[in-house]
């Protein structure tokens, strides 16, 4: 176990450090040279539009064929692109235009990619060991999002973004090795030959879905989280910091990477202090305190305009709540993760999983909407304490819920 534990975190880590600096990178290339938000908003909207034409695709073919060799196979479509866009982009230019489209392309193989290696999961370990490996790969992955904006910033200063491109491809290379020599068993590791067409197959994915009363509403619940998560947080927060407070490139790297040292503690704490604790009831009080600071995150703008508070207080108060809101990601996705593997048979995890992804399905609406209201002068301090409040509404809605309670 410990052997494979440590190949699979290893690839985590890798994986998600690259993803990470790659979006940092960007992100700080279109905001410095755009100033706009709503093109933000737009780059971030992008990477979702695959997910939801592509998640039902990867669902089935997850359950049908090897899972492994797709993971692998989606790894090298991505190191090919990446690699093509690099040569490309010295023949033909490189512009926002190029970024948005390789956003796009990258997006659409990580979604195979990521529906595969979360339906195995149980395959790799054992039942007991499920918990601690999902707790282990977010403090990998709040450790990947630690560095990466320091990093980020530090490549923005010095390299060009389309040199990062060959960097990010080395990085998927090492990464894939891992996988490689990682041990699938026997469900994962032959083809499983689903005899029903695709559309078969998805029907029969929601009708699982929808009989199974917990992961149904689970499900539902995603859909309106993502989107007053996106609305009021992805869009808004970075925003503030770069236009608003107009932070350095450092300070608001700094800021950014506190979301995931709060995730990295959070994650370490459930790894190593929670065992078989109440998983729904963990899911609720977590999602209760995300939007509590989600509220207040929008109150110190509010002050901060009104200049209740200096430049130094709104950069100590946006680090602490933000320390927090990571800590509170962390102890929702946790739960919601296991409940969302366990509580699924086998057979029908990889399209329940493809659903999950489907939950973002208006995500994008919020991350376009978001990014038109931020650039409304004054409206950027309203949509963290507006998606704060309908955070909280909806979370008391579903611990209310009968059906969620069994």
């Amino acid at each position: 176990m410990r052997f494979s534990a440590s190949l699979f975190l290893f690839n985590q880590f890798v994986t998600i450090l690259a993803k990470s600096i790659f979006t940092f990178f960007v992100s700080i290339y279109i905001l410095r040279e755009t100033q706009s938000g709503i093109l933000f908003g737009v780059s971030l909207a992008i990477s979702y539009l695959p997910q939801l034409l592509i998640s039902p695709f990867g669902g089935y073919i997850s359950d049908t064929f090897t899972r492994k060799k797709i993971i692998i196979a989606t790894n090298m479509l991505n190191i090919i692109i990446l690699c093509s866009v690099f040569a490309f982009s010295h023949i033909i230019g490189f512009n926002i235009l190029h970024i948005l489209v390789l956003i796009a392309m990258l997006a659409i193989f990580d979604i195979f990619n990521a529906i595969a290696l979360n339906a195995s999961i149980p395959n790799i370990f054992s039942g007991s060991d499920v918990q601690r490996i999902i707790s282990l790969r977010q403090s990998i992955a709040s450790l990947s999002k630690i560095i990466a904006p320091f990093m980020g910033a530090l490549l923005a200063l010095y390299i060009d973004l389309r040199i990062f491109l060959v960097v990010k491809a080395c990085l998927l290379l090492i990464a894939t090795f891992a996988i490689a020599y990682l041990k699938f068993n026997s469900s994962t590791s032959k083809c499983q030959k689903n005899k029903e067409n695709l559309f078969v197959s998805i029907k029969e994915g929601l009708l699982y879905a929808k009989n199974n009363d917990a992961v149904f509403v689970i499900l539902i619940f995603m859909v309106f989280m993502n989107f007053v998560f996106h609305l009021g947080y992805t869009v808004p927060i970075p925003h503030l910091i770069n236009s608003t407070y107009e932070m350095s490139v450092t300070q608001f790297g700094w800021v950014q990477s506190m979301a995931s040292v709060g995730g990295l503690l959070a994650a370490l704490f459930f790894a190593t202090k929670v065992k078989n604790g109440n998983l729904k009831k963990s899911l609720i009080s977590s999602t209760i305190c995300m939007s509590l600071v989600l509220t207040l995150m929008g109150v110190v703008a509010y002050m901060y305009i009104v200049e209740i508070i200096s430049n130094f207080q709104v950069f100590i108060f946006i680090t602490t709540f933000n320390l927090m809101f990571g800590a509170t990601i962390v102890l929702h996705n946790i739960p919601l993760n296991i409940i969302l593997l366990l509580d699924v048979d086998d057979k029908y995890r990889g399209r329940i999983q493809s659903i999950a992804s489907l939950c973002s399905i208006i995500s994008p609406v919020a991350l376009v909407l978001s990014g038109a209201i931020v650039d409304i002068e004054g409206m950027g301090i309203v949509l963290p304490i507006f998606s704060g409040g309908a955070l909280l509404l909806l979370t008391i809605m579903l611990s209310k819920n009968k059906k969620y309670q069994r």
